[in-house]
């Protein structure tokens, strides 16, 4: 499965970070994820449009893609803000089906279901601010031995 993203430019993360403050130890606030597929094409307009934040251990800001707020997977248009690694996210945020067995703290995937359906959604905003990127960013995973799979991140040439 390949999943492509795209990277924010320093002056446009640094920016942001400026006006959105992290709430929470890791600060991952890099790169918007596009979806799956082979077209790989930079979109004309790209939008922060709101932020959301659980209040428990994850930040996300809401943002438009040409228009759109979700992806051809159905999943929202997003960039992971921050998010803390040692508290524990709720079952119903979790991605995997059937739903998880053990307890997982917070990474960047639980800001999918953050999200979904705007119930975390904690402003948004009266301006929209425009996002720059600077390259595409690929992802796929790629099976190293049978049945172990490892994932490998890399620029994409465009």
């Amino acid at each position: 499965m390949d999943r492509w993203s795209l990277k924010l430019t320093p002056e446009c993360r640094a920016e942001l970070l400026n006006i959105f403050p992290p709430k929470y130890p890791l600060v991952a606030a890099d790169h918007i994820t596009m979806g799956t597929g082979s077209s790989r094409e930079i979109p004309g307009e790209m939008l922060v449009i709101g932020v959301a934040d659980d209040g428990k251990g994850i930040q996300a800001l809401v943002l438009e893609v040409n228009g759109h707020r979700y992806r051809p997977d159905q999943n929202p248009y997003h960039i992971t803000w921050s998010y803390d690694p040692d508290k524990i996210a709720p079952a119903w945020m979790d991605l995997k089906l059937p739903p998880k067995q053990k307890a997982m703290g917070y990474r960047p995937m639980h800001s999918n279901k953050l999200i979904a359906g705007d119930h975390f959604v904690s402003s948004w905003l009266l301006t929209p601010i425009k996002i720059e990127v600077m390259s595409i960013m690929g992802k796929k995973w790629v099976e190293e031995s049978p049945g172990w799979y490892t994932l490998k991140r890399g620029i994409v040439p465009s």
